[in-house]
This record gives structure tokens, C-alpha cells and sequence, in this order.
């Protein structure tokens, strides 16, 4: 005789379970169901002398079967809470995933080999998150660290050190960047990245030599879209550069286009041009003349006189 539990379902089934089978079904994080698919979730009569239904061994093949799929998967980091929570990032096949639990996922199955569900869990304390790619599964694992950075602080500094440690492949390596993987193996030739040891077949690339290459990536301006405004007779564009704005002139009098830069003379809008107490005689950049435009829609609507080395061009 055994100590057994009597565990019963709202169908009215029951089952008979030892403390032990008790154990293995919350570290599998399932619980059997009766024949008509219903847990057993009412706990009829407590720990008492008596026969459990099942043998342990017939018991894990119970709860393997009511359990969620597993597949085989590859631990890129993992880092414990003490002794409450077992965080890790992996990947099978083309996927990444990130995971929290009690248990320590990933679980070695009968062959030695890691095993994960195969879906996405979220129940509590135990849960794991799949994804497309190692960046969103790195950006959830951050997100789940920094949040606890308030509570084990000491413990998220570890952890977010640790994670930057993290050796990834070439072909990782160059996901991560965006670039070919012949490219990342040209910047581990040129030691901007990655290192080998004299048992690896492949270059070792840390996490953060890939995250500090893209923070030192040279990234070009973008270009601003021209200012543009064109008449029957002729028009300008004006771009921003460093050295302040250019226009470039065009009309069927004057010919080509000209880089040089101008002073504008602007009427107001709400007068004739030839109406001197309608104009603005003080001289202004183009890129003033713009903001007044946006200030005033009525100004844009003026004809405007550029002046260029002391000549109005017409």
C-alpha cells in the first residue's frame, strides 16, 4: 500500500495519484484529463492508504501524451533568478524563442537532448515566447530583464552582461546586421568582430561586438525633399545644405539653373506689386522666405524678385 491522492473530475471520474505523480505533472506543467477531455481538479479525499491507478512509468507516458508538443532546440543563453526562475533563449530549426520558468526549460529528453514546447505557453510563472528572429526574441528577453531591474538589480546587470556575451554563428551574426555572411567573415578577418579558439571550426561572434558594430555603422542623412515653385515664366527649388540653402533658378529668359545663393524681395499678399506700401523692401534668405510662406499662405502667392549679385534677375 502506497499514499495515495483521490483526484476527481466534473465528470465524475476518478484517479488515484501519489505525491510523487503529483510532483511530475506540476514539473510538466500538465495535469491528465479523463476520458471526455475534463482535468481532474477536485481533490475528493486526501492523503490516505491506498493503490495510485497508475505506475509511475505509465504515469509519464500520461502526462507526455495530455502534455504540449515538443520540439528539439539549441540554448544560445540562459541565466537563473537564484532559485525561482530560469530564463533562456534558443533556437530550433529557423525559429527563436524566449523562455521563463520554474522547471528550467529546456528539458533534456530520453535521448540527452533539449526538448522545448513547441507553442506559444504563457502561464505565470512558466511560459515561452517563439519568434521569426533572434532580434524580437533578444528585445523580449530585455524587456523581461529590465523590468526585474528594480527588484534584483545586482541580478539584471548579470543577466543583461551575460546576454551581450552571447556567441553567435556568421549566419546569425549577419541576420542581425542585415549584411551577407561573407561580409561579417571579412570583419572578423579584419578583427572588427568575432574571435576563434583553436577548437573552433567557425568564428565566435559575441552579441555585443554585433550590437556595437551597428551603433558604430555610419548611417547617410536623409535627404530632405526640395522646396519647389514653378510659374509660366520660370520657377526655383531650394535645398538645404550645410552651408545654408542653394536655389536653383530657372526661367526662359535666364537659361541654366545656377547654384549660387539668393536674397529675396517679397510682397505681402494683399496689395498690388508695383504698390510700394504693399511690399516688403527688406531682404531676406530663401529659407526665410519659406517660413514666412508657411506663416502667411498669402505671401506664397506673390511673384518674388530675386536679387543676385546686385542685379535683378527676371
Amino acid at each position: 500500500m502506497a499514499k495515495v491522492i483521490l483526484w476527481q473530475s466534473p465528470n465524475g471520474w476518478q484517479i488515484s495519484v501519489t505525491p510523487k505523480q503529483e510532483r511530475m505533472a506540476d514539473d510538466a506543467g500538465v495535469w491528465p484529463k479523463d476520458p471526455k477531455g475534463a482535468e481532474y481538479c477536485e481533490v475528493l479525499y486526501g492523503l490516505h492508504e491506498g493503490e495510485p491507478t497508475y505506475s509511475d512509468e505509465e504515469w509519464e507516458a500520461l502526462i507526455r501524451g495530455n502534455g504540449p508538443r515538443q520540439v528539439e532546440s539549441e540554448v544560445l543563453w540562459s541565466e537563473n533568478l537564484g532559485e525561482l526562475t530560469n530564463y533562456a533563449i534558443g533556437k530550433a530549426g529557423d525559429r527563436y524563442y524566449f523562455s521563463w520558468s520554474e522547471w528550467k526549460w529546456p528539458v533534456q529528453n530520453e535521448d540527452g537532448r533539449d526538448e522545448v514546447p513547441a507553442d506559444d505557453i504563457e502561464d505565470g510563472l512558466n511560459g515561452i515566447h517563439w519568434f521569426g528572429s533572434l532580434k524580437e526574441a533578444l528585445d523580449d528577453a530585455r524587456g523581461t530583464i529590465e523590468t526585474l531591474s528594480d527588484v534584483h538589480p545586482e541580478w539584471a546587470k548579470e543577466a543583461l552582461y551575460t546576454l551581450g556575451a552571447t556567441r553567435l554563428t556568421t549566419g546569425e551574426a549577419a541576420r542581425l546586421l542585415g549584411v551577407t555572411e561573407m561580409r561579417v567573415r571579412k570583419l572578423c578577418q579584419d578583427g572588427r568582430m568575432g574571435y576563434k579558439t583553436r577548437w573552433s571550426h567557425d568564428w565566435l561572434i559575441p552579441l555585443r561586438d554585433v550590437e556595437g558594430f551597428q551603433r558604430r555603422k555610419a548611417g547617410r542623412p536623409q535627404k530632405e525633399p526640395p522646396y519647389e515653385r514653378k510659374d509660366e515664366w520660370g520657377g526655383y527649388a531650394v535645398r538645404k545644405s550645410k552651408k545654408g540653402f542653394i536655389v536653383e533658378w530657372w526661367s526662359a529668359r535666364q537659361g541654366e539653373p545656377t547654384d549660387a545663393k539668393y536674397l529675396v524681395e517679397y510682397g505681402d499678399g494683399y496689395g498690388p506689386e508695383t504698390d510700394l506700401a504693399s511690399r516688403h523692401n527688406e531682404l531676406m534668405t530663401v529659407g526665410d522666405y519659406i517660413c514666412a510662406c508657411a506663416e502667411d499662405p498669402a505671401i506664397a502667392r506673390v511673384r518674388v524678385r530675386c536679387l543676385r549679385k546686385s542685379r535683378i534677375v527676371r
